[in-house]
């Protein structure tokens, strides 16, 4: 994990500041795993999270929609990946308006981010 913007190093379209690394490094140190262990714990829960908010956006379930959204808010902040809390977040307040088209465009931007994501962590 380089915490380099995923730009420099092959994954185009992330923003730089995209991972707060010292956080992310604090968050493996206090769990006591190497940063690859972290990384797969976060790709995994959240790539689970995305496909749960993604049934309960077919489903019409706003509210699980939103909690879910709020779940994926705090787990990445927490590990320090600014990308995807912000872009969780766009999820939990799109479905606090309750327009379908706009929890859509939100959650499909969350995917675009994550896959982004999951393949910086991956190289790191």
């Amino acid at each position: 994990m380089s915490g380099r913007p995923p730009g420099a190093s092959g994954s185009p379209g992330l923003v730089p500041g995209w991972l707060d690394r010292p956080r992310f490094d604090s968050v493996a140190e206090e769990c006591g795993w190497s940063r690859r262990r972290l990384a797969e714990f976060y790709v995994d829960g959240t790539r689970d999270a995305l496909a749960q908010m993604r049934a309960a956006l077919a489903a019409g379930s706003t509210g699980e929609l939103r909690r879910l959204a709020h779940g994926c808010v705090g787990s990445s902040a927490t590990c320090g990946v600014q990308a995807m809390s912000e872009q969780c977040r766009a999820i939990e307040l799109a479905a606090l308006d309750g327009e379908p088209a706009a929890m859509d465009e939100a959650l499909d931007r969350a995917e675009r981010i994550f896959g982004q994501v999951a393949a910086a962590l991956a190289d790191g």
